[in-house]
């Protein structure tokens, strides 16, 4: 009962019900299994954007997500990357709803995911019991308070397991984040996230982008918030005093953007601390300045919400035009 478990156990099922049949290759069953799975990633991509902003947006984000190119390069290959990403999707996905499966598919997916990379269980924790007060509005009652120490006890219990699978090799927890969580690593792991071409122009580009989107995505959110009103050559912005800042986490949208985005930032930092190799010689650490790509697929996937925005915007403009004119 080691690292990747589940995924071996899928996988073997697969073999078990498809390799009787005659003429299959086994290969042939691998990427089936494989495409199967990164389907779902792509579903859950779609979903999670029909959560955020409606279904163009989702749609355009699943469209970018499927040619995401390190994505489309393990699609269908047997490894255990995309599988984990797709149950840590889910958990996630399930986790933001607001009805009994919360309680139920988001942890069996959620222990899907850990028990295949040990490393997703800091960043999904976090957003899924931020979903779990979210969604519990009467925490104070005695039904509340006893459905919160479940949840936190049935999402607590699995990191017994996980810390020592996360300790092996020379350095303990405390050491890695000490040792690997530094600027300059921290930067290596962030290029690499943004590098798509070989020239740094293009990728400069491509940055920009996902900050035009994300900025888009911090107006919308706040622009109900303010009023805008001119004197003479002056031009003022004034916020609402009849509206809250803390009526923005009210609304579901908003919360999913933002458990998606915490998701992801702290995936980076553990990526930092647990992704690159090493090698110790007479006691001095040299580090390996390189990612693999598989461990980047993740995060760059949740990039296509940034990167989809200003498309779902633009599309939406162009449809309300043309059903303007066509009336």
């Amino acid at each position: 009962m080691e690292i990747g478990t589940p995924f071996v156990f899928v996988l073997g099922g697969f073999f078990k019900i498809f390799g009787c049949v005659p003429g299959v290759d086994p290969i042939l069953i691998s990427r089936f299994c494989m495409l199967l799975f990164s389907s779902v990633l792509v579903l859950v991509t779609y979903f999670f954007g029909l959560k955020m902003s409606g279904k163009i947006f989702g749609f355009s984000a699943a469209v970018l997500a499927i040619f995401e190119p390190y994505f489309l390069s393990y699609s269908i290959v047997p490894h255990i990357d995309v599988f984990a990403i797709t149950m840590c999707l889910l958990a996630l996905y399930f986790a933001s709803a607001d009805n009994k499966s919360r309680y139920i598919l988001a942890l069996i997916f959620f222990y899907l995911a850990v028990g295949s990379k040990a490393e997703f269980y800091l960043p999904l924790i976090i957003p899924i019991l931020v979903f779990h007060f979210y969604n519990t509005p009467k925490i104070r009652s005695k039904r509340g308070i006893t459905m919160t120490i479940l949840v936190i006890f049935v999402y607590v219990v699995p990191a017994i397991w996980v810390y020592p699978r996360t300790t092996l090799g020379r350095f303990s927890i405390i050491e890695r984040f000490t040792t690997f969580l530094t600027p300059n690593l921290l930067k290596v792991t962030l290029d690499s996230l943004f590098s798509f071409y070989n020239q740094p122009l293009l990728n400069l580009a491509f940055l920009g982008l996902v900050i035009a989107g994300l900025v888009l995505a911090l107006l919308s959110i706040f622009i109900p918030f303010i009023s805008f009103s001119g004197r003479g050559n002056r031009f003022l912005i004034k916020y609402k005093s009849n509206i809250r800042i803390r009526d923005i986490l009210k609304s579901d949208k908003v919360m999913v953007a933002l458990c998606l985005f915490l998701f992801c930032v702290v995936y980076i930092l553990i990526l930092t601390a647990y992704g690159f190799g090493y090698t110790v010689n007479n006691g001095i650490v040299t580090i390996t300045p390189s990612l693999p790509v598989r461990y980047l697929i993740l995060p760059r996937v949740l990039m296509s919400y940034p990167l989809a925005y200003p498309l779902s915007l633009t599309t939406k403009k162009f449809v309300e035009l043309y059903v303007h004119y066509t009336r």
